[in-house]
């Protein structure tokens, strides 16, 4: 790119020196002032057009950085800023160049072409009359006809001075925007949007002075009240603007000289409805606050204890302004389901209903849906799948299932959700169903979660000593047949028919010895369970709040995951942190075994552990075959990766470990599985319309026991807790209660 401008050089010497036709008298800025516009246009352009190209990539010259332009002020003629004996002002930097070094003008320039140093052109003036002629001189042959001079432009001072305020910040006059006074107190006139901000800045007001008040008029455009006590002789007035439509305090006569007559911890006009608009904030970053947290904070705000029911009715309240009511929700589900599958195509939503007497009307059966990120993440995931159900405790009964899975880092990932009416049933029927393929043998296999075994297991034998039941628990941890054996010969020793139950089970589907490293090491489903706490606070809320929630926590999930997936990848990490911890424990205790090459071409070892392994079991020798991927500890073929066995034969016979690590652990496939994008869910606005029938909740379902529903977990048999003893409220002693004690003091006489 080339533009149009002065030849300049630091190093030409001048062919000749301006002549005085060529330069003028300098002056004032102020006084000989010409808009550009009345110039001789025909002068300057075609000067202008005859200019020599200078190109931008050439490396620049010492005076490039100097300014010129057409319209400065001409300098004086007895010494021009080009000559070298001309000093440069104070205030701008001398040219690093020879000091016989000048600047020649070419002749397609004009000699009074120089830079703009505004501020010393003062200094260099002369005649101003003689400087206003020389001004208007033109260049034409009819100059000497024109004889008249035109006078200086000078602008009028409101128009060359700036006002003060126009560095002042830009003041904001959107009605969005506007900050309301609502925590400010009440003042004649204050301006609030809506009348419930009035009202909201009057009850807070009142609730920190500690005063009542009683409404004497409340209408669509006044509001008027007064002090309740007959002697104040306090009372205020609000209406509203015909023309702006807004609220405004308009009177106020005299101030509250009453004081509260009783001793009341709590305020009549700090109801329900005001605390859960104050809560409001609070709970939409963090729905899980509790009901004590809310007292505690309504205290610090208004020096008020509240009660724990209107507290509580008050959560509710706010909970509802943002996540709607029930039986709105179930209206708007439809509509929402139709939503996600269009803004994030490849989303399998299933929502079964059943007919109702009214035309146009269904009820609620269950719902099934499952994002297509999770789904293809699944594929680079564990083949593991893990299935779990908590309550709903909201308004309508329900269970809340889900289908857990586990990538390469051990992390929970979710795979599908739904909302049925029941959890044992729902997952039978659907484990059932042949159409699924779970029963297909060469595709996937059904085990057990080893918890409920011994939790079933309690019930049924009622073992006395608890230590029977830890032997079950071993027998279905145990890696290999021999301990799984020993904890086997264990048990039959307690109790023989606890033995007699667990030997009914099929082996395969509870025991991690004999299920072929089908259950990647879990045995119970712990990730399932992991889950739920996730959800626990959702599952009280709305239908379609609930599934909304989802959506965004898997959003979150997935940034949150393929960030930190990303950067250990970058670090160029082969395999996942977890991976890399147990590899190196292993790696640790294999520097301590014997080894013994027996079979070169079946690559079978034997490893003898000289060191206390600490896993709850003695040394033993243990017999490693690579190419049938075994070891007898067990931890090889359940975890998919080297064991302490292996990695120490590898390196006896100088085989990279390494390709024994299955690929579900390495970082590249932990990528793979968050790879999967979501789409933005763009506003309400632009949602296309729902047009079929009205979903309905079922009256049936509706929960009408009173009272909070729990929403900890329910303890079992399997559950380790310890009765606090009982003891006495006024000695502390155990065997009694206070109104028994002996120790209390009788009557006073």
């Amino acid at each position: 790119m080339v533009v149009k401008a002065p030849e300049i050089s630091t190093h030409i010497q001048p062919t000749s020196q301006p002549t005085s036709q060529q330069t003028s008298q300098p002056f004032t800025q102020s006084q000989l002032w010409t808009p550009f516009d009345q110039q001789h246009s025909s002068y300057h352009h075609d000067n202008y057009q005859q200019l020599p190209l200078l190109d931008l990539n050439s490396p620049p010259t010492e005076l490039q950085s100097q300014p010129w332009s057409y319209s400065n002020a001409p300098l004086p003629q007895s010494q021009p800023y080009w000559s070298s004996n001309a000093q440069l002002p104070q205030s701008y930097p001398q040219p690093s160049q020879p000091s016989s070094s000048t600047y020649a003008p070419t002749n397609n320039e004009r000699p009074d072409e120089v830079p703009n140093y505004a501020e010393e052109v003062s200094d260099h003036s002369g005649d101003e009359e003689e400087n206003i002629e020389l001004l208007f001189q033109s260049d034409d042959a009819n100059d000497d006809a024109d004889e008249n001079v035109r006078e200086a432009y000078n602008p009028p001072s409101f128009m060359r001075n700036l006002d003060d305020t126009v560095d002042d910040p830009t003041r904001v006059l959107l009605y969005e925007t506007q900050r309301l006074p609502v925590d400010a107190g009440i003042s004649v006139g204050m301006i609030f949007h809506t009348k419930a901000d009035c009202l909201q800045a009057v009850k807070n007001y009142h609730i920190n002075k500690s005063v009542q008040y009683k409404i004497e008029k409340s209408d669509k455009t006044r509001y008027v009240i007064k002090c309740e006590q007959p002697q104040c002789q306090f009372s205020m007035r609000a209406s509203k603007s015909e023309m702006t439509q807004l609220w405004s305090i308009v009177n106020i006569k005299n101030s509250h000289t009453c004081t509260s007559s009783g001793l009341s911890q709590d305020h009549p006009r700090l109801d329900a409805s005001l605390i859960s608009e104050i809560i409001v904030p609070i709970l939409k970053d963090n729905l899980s606050t509790s009901v004590k947290v809310i007292i505690a904070y309504i205290r610090d705000k208004f020096n008020h204890i509240i009660s724990y029911r209107k507290a509580w009715n008050a959560k509710n309240k706010a909970i509802e302004k943002f996540c709607g009511n029930w039986v709105d929700s179930f209206y708007d589900l439809p509509q929402w389901l139709m939503v996600m599958e269009q803004w994030n195509p490849g989303t399998i939503v299933r929502l079964e209903t059943s007919p109702t007497a009214i035309q146009g009307q269904v009820f609620f059966d269950r719902v099934f849906w499952a994002f297509k990120p999770c789904i293809e993440g699944f594929a680079h995931c564990k083949p593991l799948v893990q299935v779990d159900g908590t309550w709903l405790n909201g308004k309508y009964k329900g269970t809340l299932l889900l289908a857990i899975a586990q990538d390469g880092n051990n992390h929970i990932f979710p795979v599908a959700f739904a909302i049925v009416e029941d959890q044992h049933p729902s997952i039978k029927s659907a484990y059932d169903n042949p159409a699924n393929g779970w029963n297909n043998p060469l595709s996937s296999s059904h085990v057990y979660c080893i918890r409920h075994i011994v939790q079933n297991f309690v019930r049924e034998v009622k073992p006395k000593d608890k230590k029977i039941r830890k032997f079950v628990f071993n027998m279905g941890y145990a890696p290999s047949e021999s301990s799984f054996q020993y904890w086997q010969k264990k048990l039959a020793e307690e109790s023989i028919p606890g033995l007699n139950l667990v030997n009914k089970i099929d082996k395969a589907k509870w025991t991690q010895a004999f299920d072929g490293g089908r259950r990647w090491g879990h045995t119970t489903s712990n990730l399932a369970e992991s889950m739920n706490s996730v959800y626990k606070e959702i599952r009280s809320q709305p239908i379609t709040y609930l599934i909304t929630l989802t959506f965004y926590k898997c959003v979150e999930l997935f940034f949150r995951r393929s960030r930190d997936a990303a950067a250990v990848y970058t670090s160029r990490q082969e395999y996942t942190e977890a991976c890399q911890e147990r590899i190196q424990e292993a790696f640790n205790k294999a520097n301590t075994h014997v080894i013994t090459w027996f079979n070169r071409q079946d690559l079978t070892f034997s490893v003898q552990e000289t060191e206390d392994p600490r896993e709850g079991r003695p040394m033993d020798n243990f017999q490693v075959n690579l190419r049938a991927k075994c070891c007898d500890c067990g931890k090889f073929q359940s975890l998919h990766m080297p064991c302490t066995h292996v990695i120490a034969a590898c390196s006896y016979a100088r085989i990279d470990y390494h390709q024994f690590i299955d690929d579900v652990y390495k970082v590249a496939t932990v990528c793979a599985v968050y790879a999967g994008k979501f789409q933005v869910i763009q506003g309400r606005n632009f949602w296309p319309d729902y047009e079929g029938d009205k979903l309905c909740a079922r009256t049936d379902r509706k929960r009408v026991k009173k009272g909070r529903p729990q929403k900890n977990r329910m303890r079992t048999e399997m559950d380790d807790f310890n009765q606090g003893v009982r003891k006495c409220g006024l000695c502390r002693v155990p065997g009694h209660n206070a109104s028994e004690c002996p120790n209390a003091a009788g009557t006073s006489s």
